[in-house]
C-alpha cells in the first residue's frame, strides 16, 4: 500500500484557537467553549469526549 507520511502534533484547545473555531459547531455550542475549556483545564471533563 502506498501512501503519504506527515507529521502531526495535537494539543488542547485554547481561548486563542476559539476565534478560529466557529464554523465547528452551533453558535450555543461556541458560546460554551470558553467554559468547558476551564473545565478540561482542571480536569473535570475530558474534552475529546465532550466534544464528540
Amino acid at each position: 500500500m502506498n501512501g503519504i507520511r506527515m507529521p502531526l502534533s495535537v494539543r488542547g484547545l485554547t481561548d486563542a484557537d476559539l476565534p478560529s473555531c466557529g464554523g465547528y459547531g452551533s453558535p450555543p455550542r461556541c458560546a460554551n467553549a470558553p467554559q468547558q475549556i476551564r473545565r478540561a483545564e482542571a480536569a473535570v471533563i475530558d474534552m475529546r469526549k465532550e466534544l464528540t
